[in-house]
């Protein structure tokens, strides 16, 4: 049933449980045309930092060689009102504030899309790195926005 889906995708909380696990069981699966995605589940984004959990996410995807990231999801106020979430059946897991007229963005949902804009950022600066190997020069605005990433984000981009 694998062979027919041409993307995986795990829980990111069960690999940083046991990432050497998920590597080798990663490699075994690998082939053409699969591409790897991971997603958190079924917690409330509003009691995680929109830091860690959202724009992380990214570079982690981006780290991994992920070509994708998913969120449990953006409609789920469960049963409720996100203004006043006491009244609900539960943790309402959209990073969005949901009402009957409208939606308001939330720090976690811009986290998300800062993470996204990071994750092109790095895809363009590591095709300029490729780039430069096969005979170009690296700009120095590529440079500098690769050395101001943490170390273990500037190792994936070495050039």
């Amino acid at each position: 049933m694998r062979d027919a889906c041409d993307i995986q995708c795990f829980n990111v909380m069960h690999y940083l449980a046991n990432p050497d696990q998920n590597d080798t069981w990663m490699a075994r699966q690998a082939r053409d045309g699969l591409s790897w995605w991971c997603y958190t589940g079924g917690g409330s984004h509003r009691l995680t930092d929109p830091y860690t959990a959202f724009l992380l996410r990214c570079w982690f995807c981006f780290d991994k060689g992920l070509t994708g990231a998913h969120w449990w999801a953006f409609g789920d106020g469960n049963g409720g009102f996100s203004w006043n979430e006491y009244l609900n059946a539960g943790a309402t897991r959209s990073p969005l504030y949901l009402s009957r007229d409208g939606i308001t963005t939330s720090k976690s949902m811009e986290a998300i899309r800062e993470g996204a804009q990071d994750y092109e950022l790095l895809k363009m600066i590591q095709r300029q790195i490729e780039k430069s190997r096969a005979g170009g020069e690296l700009s120095g605005k590529a440079r500098e926005i690769r050395l101001s990433f943490p170390w273990w984000m500037s190792r994936r981009l070495s050039g």
